[in-house]
């Protein structure tokens, strides 16, 4: 109960403890790596992240911090466009929950990496109606969600 108060109410304590957190369940696989999964990505994913999978330690690390953006981009989402009736850093604590249910999401990925392109398009969309008609930000959105596919 104490956990949940801390994550709905204190913002510098729930931050504090969704970075002890995740770091806590990513522990497992700091310690002992293991093999990781062969991903074939796009030829851009390839030319970034190629290189990275060959490091385990590193590939964990990556992971990790690309969660922690994900978690801020949902965050930001429930913030800014009032999705949840309290503001909360609950979105970020279910996504480090829902993650580490699945081993495969603890290492870098084509659909770790296209996730954060696709919230980062969302955000975009989501600005649509407040802006006059010819911004082009749907096409802004459509071009973000284009590069994460790549």
């Amino acid at each position: 109960m104490i956990l949940l108060r801390i994550f709905k109410d204190s913002r510098t304590l729930g931050i504090l403890a969704l970075i002890i957190l995740s770091v806590a369940i990513f522990l497992g696989s700091f310690i002992q790596p293991g093999p990781l999964e062969a991903h074939v990505g796009m030829p851009f994913y390839t030319l970034i992240f190629g290189a990275i999978h060959k490091v385990p330690l590193l590939d964990r690390i990556v992971a990790l911090l690309l969660l922690w953006v994900m978690g801020y981009l949902l965050i930001r989402l429930g913030i800014s466009y009032v999705l949840l009736e309290q503001r909360s850093l609950m979105p970020g604590l279910f996504l480090l929950l829902f993650s580490a249910a699945l081993p495969a999401t603890q290492q870098v990925s084509p659909a770790l990496v296209g996730a954060i392109f696709y919230l980062m398009a969302f955000n975009i969309l989501f600005n649509v109606h407040d802006k006059p008609p010819d911004t082009l930000l749907a096409f802004s959105g459509g071009l973000v969600m284009a590069l994460g596919s790549m």
